[in-house]
């Protein structure tokens, strides 16, 4: 499609929510990254999900993820939707492009799983004796010329790691930062794992959701700090948001530049902070937000 595509939440407002306002999937269309109209939402071909985690550019099409579904289309404008796992525990986190297939990461009944497609509509599980054996989930996934790396979190609150050489055998990896407590942090938040272009194509970036930022040039054998993204942005009512309280879901490395998207938690200078964390009807919401930085290699 010309342009661009952004997806995500939009709130809606519900008196009837303690909190005001309920989530539904909200998809944006720009023609030059200043201007965006969001589509009118989409009950028969969206309800029952309040929120696409991720979207990729595969072949002449978008793919998108959401829920235990996945969605196409070739303008942006018009999807198609495809259940990827129809187990009610299933959900699907992260999406990557590796070697011309479509690969998914998420959990099913408490355990890591992958799925694969050739087209975004017709998904299928890797079935492995190690991921089916393992609990936690797999949150985040990219993948370099040596194969492919995601992280997620096991049962007991710990960051767990998988690679995998061809998408098929997967194989959990030692953790070289056991009792590192910021990195331990990474299992129990949302992640998004990426392949650098332009001279860091085997480098894979990671973000959690707390928005601290993580790089590897091994192929996931160990992960290096590479700090996190500045909390102090304005929204658009003039609001503050401080660094601790941002959410970033998905990171993009391009050509020395490094793009976040996510959201951050604004609130009234004169109210408390209390208010945005007990939905008692504060003067504040989580806004979209966006980071560019640069991105010169892992550290």
């Amino acid at each position: 499609p010309a342009g661009l595509v952004a997806v995500g939440a939009a709130p809606v407002i519900d008196p009837d929510r303690v909190s005001g306002y309920l989530d539904q999937v909200g998809i944006w269309l720009s023609p030059d990254g200043r201007q965006w109209d969001r589509l009118p939402y989409d009950e028969e071909t969206f309800g029952g999900i309040d929120e696409i985690w991720r979207i990729a550019t595969f072949d002449d099409r978008l793919v998108a993820i959401g829920g235990a579904r996945a969605w196409v289309s070739t303008d942006g404008a018009a999807w198609e939707g495809a259940v990827v796992e129809s187990s009610p525990s299933a959900g699907v986190f992260d999406l990557t492009i590796w070697n011309g297939t479509l690969v998914a990461v998420g959990v099913v009944d408490e355990h890591p799983a992958v799925w694969a497609s050739e087209d975004g509509l017709a998904w299928t599980r890797v079935a492995h004796p190690a991921l089916e054996a393992a609990s936690g989930n797999l949150q985040g996934v990219g993948g370099t010329s040596a194969g492919l790396v995601a992280l997620g979190g096991d049962n007991r609150g710990r960051i767990a790691a998988w690679r995998s050489v061809d998408g098929v055998e997967w194989a959990a990896l030692p953790d070289a930062r056991l009792g590192d407590p910021e990195w331990e942090l990474m299992a129990r938040t949302a992640v998004s794992v990426e392949r650098g272009t332009g001279g860091v194509e085997d480098d894979l970036v990671l973000i959690n959701g707390s928005a601290t930022l993580w790089g590897t040039a091994d192929g996931g054998e160990f992960w290096h700090s590479a700090g996190e993204f500045d909390g102090g942005v304005q929204n658009e009512l003039g609001s503050s948001a401080r660094a601790g309280f941002n959410t970033v879901n998905q990171v993009l490395v391009a050509d020395g530049r490094l793009l976040a998207v996510g959201k951050v938690v604004a609130w009234s200078s004169t109210e408390p902070l209390g208010p945005c964390y007990i939905d008692s009807g504060g003067s504040c919401r989580p806004d979209a937000a966006i980071w560019v930085g640069t991105w010169d290699g892992a550290p």
